[in-house]
């Protein structure tokens, strides 16, 4: 039997009775990208996508407020606005942005068949358990070969997740599947670009066509996976390793699996996260300040080095991927905020004074160092003028508490809607269950019609020009869960 033929089967058959937490953490997922995808709905990666599509319409509104659009290009606009901070969630193990690419296109395309919440849920877990089993089989080989992963593998796996939606048979979801793999593409070249963001909403857009042209009858190949010129041979993947030789562990332990999903405190690469948790416990331990740190070194995977192109960031999103600037502001702020990715922020003295004191110790890891236990270590040494050394090594940053995330979707939103519309979002995403019409969530997600992208975004990262309609004023300060 073929690994497509396997992994269809799983698909269209498996079990949708999930436990109780897995369903927690799916609704989780849900309302993380939900908050992203509002804070990211003025960016300028979303305007212009929104832009392209703007002409058409269909029956999905986007977070935007346009609309309504072809679920396909509801899909295409939210997995931008997703993407676009770099504060959506991570799948250790796969190496992609799964809920940035997962939700948009489960709320659009639910919206379009009008799918209870329970079904975009199930649809969920069925697409992280695909993506995390590609991911196994292809490893970090594909990644650290310069693939996207969150818009290679992203695309497959939403592809599979929409095919569960529609339950298709197993047949037909070989069909999505195998078409989305002639879909999938995205190289690491464009980290620190306006089109990064685009990947996420790329892949959720072409999940749900390859779907929707299976289901219309468009048949495709089925040695796409393993065969000689399939996606494991083509993309870098391991070739000790086998997609086929992965499938039997779907649905095996659904709860390792989501352990691998990491919800961000900070807007940045994550390549950033474990050395910024370093510095920032090294700072409040030992009050530091920038002006008694001498030297920082930090020791981390070479594959974090490498996801970390910038070291001197003259734009906003090139110091999302510059391990100096992060680290800058995580030791002089004691943590990293939207408020640290502002032109004049990026521009600061202090921070540029501190930034040449840092110094990155690139290990080179095994490939073999993918899953979620062994999670790659970073070091953190600070010596001050002083002649101290003091030392951080930091695992896998955990994901957020439960805490941590609602304050993240209140602050994600306060500055683009009332405190209570938040509210009611956040209550009826933790309440999918009951939810008979997934459009009922979708309507409530978009900002409205009076609701446009303006220069500045209140998320300092510039948005276009050429548009007359403004956000709405910011309401209070922005509360920063990454310095609580």
């Amino acid at each position: 039997m073929s690994a497509l033929k396997q992994l269809s089967e799983w698909v269209a058959d498996a079990p949708s009775e999930w436990s109780e937490s897995s369903n927690k953490i799916a609704i989780e997922a849900f309302v993380d990208t939900a908050a992203c995808m509002i804070a990211g709905s003025v960016n300028q990666s979303t305007c212009a996508v929104e832009r392209s599509v703007a002409d058409n319409s269909g029956m999905a509104t986007a977070v935007t407020g346009g609309g309504p659009y072809p679920a396909t290009f509801a899909a295409l606009i939210n997995g931008t606005a997703a993407h676009a901070l770099d504060f959506d969630d991570v799948l250790e193990g796969a190496n992609t942005h799964a809920s940035a690419v997962l939700v948009p296109a489960l709320l659009a395309l639910g919206s379009e068949r009008a799918s209870p919440g329970t079904a975009c849920i199930d649809a969920y877990l069925v697409g992280i358990e695909v993506m995390a089993c590609i991911g196994r089989s292809l490893d970090l080989t594909h990644y650290t070969r310069g693939w996207h992963a969150t818009s290679t593998i992203g695309t497959v796996a939403a592809a599979a997740a929409c095919a569960r939606l529609l339950a298709l048979p197993p047949t037909v979801a070989g069909d999505a599947i195998s078409l989305a793999v002639s879909m999938s593409s995205g190289t690491k070249a464009q980290f620190g670009t306006a089109a990064k963001p685009f990947h996420a909403g790329m892949a959720a857009m072409n999940g749900i066509l390859a779907a929707k042209l299976a289901e219309a009858g468009l048949e495709a190949g089925d040695n796409i996976l393993d065969g000689p010129w399939g996606l494991n041979s083509l993309y870098g993947g391991n070739q000790e390793k086998s997609i086929g030789g992965e499938v039997g562990s779907l649905g095996a332990d659904t709860a390792h699996v989501l352990m691998g999903i990491r919800q961000k405190a900070y807007p940045c690469c994550f390549s950033n996260h474990q050395a910024i948790v370093g510095a920032t416990r090294l700072r409040k331990t030992h009050k530091l300040t920038s002006a008694t740190i001498a030297k920082v070194d930090v020791e981390l995977p070479t594959i974090y080095s490498d996801n970390l192109v910038f070291r001197n960031p003259s734009t906003i999103r090139e110091a999302q991927f510059c391990l100096e600037y992060c680290l800058s502001a995580a030791l002089i702020n004691g943590g990293v905020s939207v408020d640290d990715f502002t032109d004049s922020a990026i521009a600061s003295p202090e921070k540029r004074a501190l930034m040449s004191k840092i110094h990155r110790v690139p290990i080179i890891e095994g490939v073999s160092d993918t899953s979620v236990e062994s999670a790659m270590d970073v070091t953190v040494k600070i010596f001050t003028h002083d002649g101290d050394c003091f030392t951080e090594c930091v695992s896998l940053p955990p994901t957020l508490k439960d805490a941590e995330l609602r304050e993240k979707f209140l602050s994600c939103s306060e500055a683009f809607l009332p405190t209570a519309k938040a509210w009611e979002i956040y209550k009826k995403i933790n309440g999918m269950v009951e939810v008979k019409d997934i459009v009922e969530l979708n309507s409530l997600l978009s900002l409205g019609s009076s609701f446009k992208c303006n220069t500045q975004s209140p998320l300092g990262i510039g948005c276009c020009d050429g548009h007359t309609k403004q956000a709405p004023q910011q309401r209070g300060t922005w509360r920063d869960i990454s310095r609580a």
